[in-house]
């Protein structure tokens, strides 16, 4: 048994790539791919049509939807989704159903300086952990591992630039501060919405919301959202490998 480190800014960045949608497109498409499980395997790689995955969205084995960071982890940087437990034994019984394309443009960093004057790469968001003190939950005899509950807290930035930055949503033409607004709100929609299955973590609030800025620096907009979560034991998982 391989213990999986699972990073907090990836689970939040993971979450917001599945559930947000790109003004811009870059990554929206959506295709399914379908395995066969013996029982043994617990490692499958993705081939995405083109580009690369940008969030996997749905995972089930024998028509049964699995649980993201609980049920198997997925492996971005290798493009591979790792069970848990080996599927069952069946043709065609687990199917993998993801976003692609490219490029990203939701990420764990800040705009790198190599790119800050490329318009194409924005809008943007950026996932920055701020705090994460962890609290031992109960007494345990020596030798035997305890539950940590994090209190965990991240800067998401909304990072808007360039002339061509004007998308049509819904009834709206939105580009430069009021796109940037924009981003903010939907974070925070699907927050209140989706929050509940982000697995492992929990109890979100938000603590902070700047106002819209122009940033002279590199001559584009932008607000940011801080927000905590709590969560137990949320760096490890236990998988067979």
């Amino acid at each position: 048994m391989t213990d999986l480190y699972i990073e907090p800014k990836v689970v939040l960045s993971d979450f917001l790539r599945r559930h947000l949608v790109d003004p811009r497109g870059r990554a929206e498409a959506v295709t399914t791919e379908t395995f066969s499980g013996d029982g043994l395997t617990t490692i499958f790689s993705l081939s995405p049509p083109t580009g690369g995955v940008n969030a996997v969205t749905v995972v089930s084995v024998a028509g049964n939807p699995l649980v993201k960071w609980k049920d198997y982890y997925w492996d971005y940087a290798n493009r591979r989704i790792v069970f848990i437990t080996a599927p069952v034994t069946g043709v065609d019984n687990i199917d993998i159903e993801y976003k692609f394309g490219g490029p990203q443009w939701i990420f764990t960093d800040i705009p790198e300086v190599s790119t800050i004057q490329d318009f194409e790469q924005y809008p943007r968001i950026s996932v920055i952990p701020v705090s994460g003190p962890g609290k031992r939950i109960g007494v345990v005899n020596e030798g035997v591992s305890a539950q940590v509950l994090y209190d965990m807290s991240f800067q998401i930035d909304v990072w808007v630039k360039g002339p061509d930055s004007v998308f049509t949503i819904g009834d709206y033409k939105l580009s430069k501060a009021r796109l940037a607004g924009y981003l903010v709100r939907e974070i925070k929609r699907v927050l209140n919405i989706f929050a509940v299955r982000m697995i492992p973590f929990f109890d979100y609030q938000i603590l902070d919301e700047s106002q819209v800025t122009f940033e002279d620096g590199w001559r584009g907009y932008h607000k940011y959202l801080e927000v905590n979560f709590k969560a137990f034991d949320v760096e490890r998982m236990g998988v067979g490998i």
